[in-house]
């Protein structure tokens, strides 16, 4: 090889490395200058305005709170209400709470809990002030109130709990947003590598070109040298808003809890906030790939006239001659034109479509509304993973609410329904069936027929289709009781008949009083039997009828004057073992075994009948509840999700998780169908399992399957009779339910049968 072959090879090479390494360094800065200063304005317009607002929030709940207790307190109660500085601080909450949702639409349900939870809230002090002359149930009211702020009995599930879990996602985000990183350390020290070799390798192709072609220096090479600099003033820029970002996040990082608490009140974050701006600065990551087209258009001026001026042309003997400038191909000069264009053309593609998120996945995931929280939240997310993982689907998201109802009547109102709903009560179904066409699809084409027989009656039949089926069951007429405590299950009789001795909390925030309708029922069921009880829940018998109103007063006698007040006050989930109780029976279905959560606790159970006073022992009757799937979506995927929502492996999974929850006292799931299930191990679970299935006499929870007005109309009755447990009292409480069941008869007429 000739040394002007040679010369030229090493030319193209020269070439073609600075070429790739324009197109490194220049990727390389822009990730590293993307990586800071596109958190500039997330930082400054979202995240932190987003933590000030949740705060804010918390505040003024906490403040509303107090003002509503102190003004409902008083003799003027009746005037004010709860009073104006109670709704200024309540709407200041609202208007805070929205804000931060529509900032960070993104943050999870949290947000959304918080909000439904919010309005749960208020209408609970809504319902203290219009019963202000009613000191035992505005009392109770006041503490259903505080009891959805706080949560019971552990606090996780409460309004502030809801806050705390969004405070904590939003404070994850800040110090992602916020923290220098080894990552972005990393992409720093690339880019400052890649430049310097960049450097390098101009100055040291300049002095290549001094020696083979004695010329000073190379016009075309220096300007891109001149050009090369723009790194020193974009590595300050960068790292200074780097700055800015870490000194912003460590001050808002330190006003908080672990657990998102504000642990130092009064402390204004705006300052914080207002250094985290970057304007301008933040855009020149635009123009970085810009800036590779002219570098390596100055490269390729600089070095293709000198290749050009060593391309041979081979004669045979004669040699080689050299080819003058002014003779070179124009195609070859087109063909590099072309190559630079698309080199730059790469580099400012890449980062487009970095930046706008292209390359990310699209597939927007189902989603499934339910009421559970706390241990039945996690197994039944457990279960929404293993469907992803046996199905290749993307994991479908989870809103779980206690004021499911009003989210999902919001959600269709708005066109937003979701896939699939798992609702606690079939009454509804009456509101979704006839407000409107195709709200809920029917079953019997999606599962086939096989399925829908499994379940069987009473449990999923509904308006002559089934729009829902029971995807887990549990067992009621049942009441608790510490085995340690009374190992001889005779003695609970006789406890039984001083109501001093159940647990009998009537709260539950939106739902308040279903634990009283509970016992109603129970009683109706044990003493009148099933044709009453059916006759009834379908609103074919009167509420003052002789059987109903002998259950309600039944009722009362459980709890006689000054008893009644703990019962109104309490959350139905303080109960056997929680701190401070002296009760040593709970009348509560199987479900509240997951809240017995103190080490070591035996609990075992019996059936109300014989233990609930005028009760016969001998009577097989049972009542059973059960939370429905119900399918709104119309997707493939949507009906996928459902039919393994009722198959065996989604129920394995759901036991797996629900039983190695941490706690001594597993809590088992119970479903209708439980083919190709094990037996439960455990005794009591399986005295729970065999009575779901080997009971003749089964009926469903009567107020469930009543129409949804009728449902809330008999729990705020509940109430107010425990609260005035006397004749004059009942006798208006059963006459306005009796009109409402006139107003609803239509809806009574269409409703699914309770007995089985």
């Amino acid at each position: 090889m000739t040394a002007a072959a040679d010369t030229r090879r090493r030319l193209l090479r020269r070439l073609v490395v600075l070429l790739v390494t324009i197109d490194l360094a220049f990727g390389a800065l822009f990730a590293a200058y993307w990586g800071v200063s596109r958190n500039s304005e997330p930082v400054h317009e979202k995240t932190i305005p987003a933590i000030q607002q949740v705060t804010a929030a918390e505040q003024a709940l906490r403040q509303s709170y107090t003002a509503a207790t102190d003004i409902l307190r008083k003799e003027t109660a009746s005037t004010e209400g709860a009073g104006e500085e109670y709704r200024t601080k309540y709407d200041s909450a609202y208007r805070s709470l929205w804000g931060a949702a529509l900032i960070t639409p993104a943050t999870g349900p949290e947000l959304g809990n918080a909000a439904d939870q919010l309005g749960t809230y208020a209408s609970l002090i809504e319902q203290a002030a219009r019963n202000a002359g009613n000191a035992p149930l505005r009392e109770a009211y006041l503490s259903y109130a505080g009891q959805t702020l706080d949560g019971i009995p552990d606090g996780k599930d409460g309004l502030y709990a809801q806050l705390h879990k969004a405070q904590r996602d939003q404070l994850r985000a800040l110090h992602g947003q916020t923290h220098f990183s080894w990552l972005r350390c990393l992409s720093w020290t690339l880019a400052l590598a890649l430049w310097t070799a960049l450097v390098v390798l101009f100055v040291s192709t300049q002095l290549f070109l001094r020696r083979h072609f004695r010329r000073r220096y190379n016009t075309w090479l220096l300007a891109g040298t001149v050009l090369l600099t723009v790194a020193v003033p974009l590595a300050v820029v960068g790292l200074e808003i780097q700055g800015r970002l870490s000194s912003a996040g460590h001050a808002v990082l330190a006003l908080y809890d672990g657990q998102g608490r504000l642990v130092k009140p009064g402390l204004d974050i705006t300052g914080a906030r207002d250094g985290t701006r970057a304007g301008w600065r933040a855009g020149i990551t635009n123009w970085i790939p810009f800036l590779a087209a002219p570098l390596a258009a100055l490269v390729v001026l600089g070095l293709q006239p000198r290749i050009d001026e060593y391309r041979f042309r081979h004669g045979g003997s004669q040699g080689a001659t050299r080819t003058p400038l002014r003779q070179r191909p124009r195609r070859r000069l087109r063909a590099w034109h072309a190559a630079v264009i698309a080199l730059a053309l790469s580099v400012l593609v890449y980062g487009t479509v970095e930046r706008s998120g292209l390359l990310g996945p699209h597939e927007k995931p189902m989603t499934v509304l339910a009421p559970w929280s706390g241990t039945e939240e996690k197994a039944f997310r457990a279960v929404l993973r293993q469907f992803s993982k046996d199905t290749g689907a993307k994991e479908p998201s989870y809103e779980g609410t206690t004021a499911q109802r009003s989210v999902l009547l919001s959600r269709i109102a708005g066109g937003n329904p979701p896939d699939i709903a798992i609702l606690s009560s079939l009454g509804e179904i009456t509101d979704y069936v006839g407000n409107g066409p195709n709200l809920l699809r029917p079953l019997a084409d999606v599962l086939g027929e096989d399925t829908l027989r499994r379940s069987g009656q009473p449990w999923a039949q509904s308006s002559g289709h089934v729009y829902a089926v029971p995807v887990k069951a549990d067992l009621k007429s049942i009441a608790w009781y510490d085995k340690d405590a009374h190992p001889d299950p005779g003695q609970l009789p006789a406890l039984a008949r001083d109501g001093a001795n159940w647990c009998a909390g009537m709260g539950d925030g939106a739902t308040s009083g279903w634990p009283g309708t509970d016992w109603i029922e129970d009683l109706l069921l044990l003493h009148s039997g099933k044709d009453a009880y059916r006759q009834w829940a379908h609103g074919e018998l009167r509420w003052d009828s002789d059987q109903v109103r002998g259950a309600w007063e039944e009722f009362g006698r459980i709890f006689p004057p000054g008893r009644e007040d703990p019962a109104l006050r309490q959350n139905y989930r303080q109960g056997l073992y929680d701190p401070g109780q002296r009760c040593e029976l709970q009348h509560q279905a199987s479900y509240v075994r997951s809240t017995y959560k103190k080490k070591g606790a035996n609990p075992d159970f019996v059936f109300t009948a014989g233990l609930l006073p005028g009760t016969d022992s001998r009577s097989t009757v049972r009542e059973a509840s059960a939370d429905y799937v119900s399918l709104f979506g119309k997707s493939r995927q949507a009906e996928r999700l459902l039919k393994y929502l009722l198959g065996p492996e989604a129920r394995r999974a759901w036991i797996k998780a629900a039983t190695n929850n941490g706690t001594d006292i597993g809590f088992r799931p119970f479903f209708v169908d439980d083919s190709g299930l094990d037996p439960p191990a455990d005794r009591v679970e399986r005295r729970i399992n065999d009575a779901l299935h080997h009971t003749r006499d089964l009926c469903l929870d009567a107020s469930d399957s009543m129409p949804p007005r009728m449902r809330a109309a008999f729990h705020q009755a509940v109430l107010e009779y425990l609260s005035r447990p006397d004749s004059t009292v009942l006798r208006q409480i059963l006459k306005g339910l009796d009109d409402l069941r006139e107003i609803l008869r239509n809806q009574f007429a269409v409703l699914p049968p309770v007995c089985g």
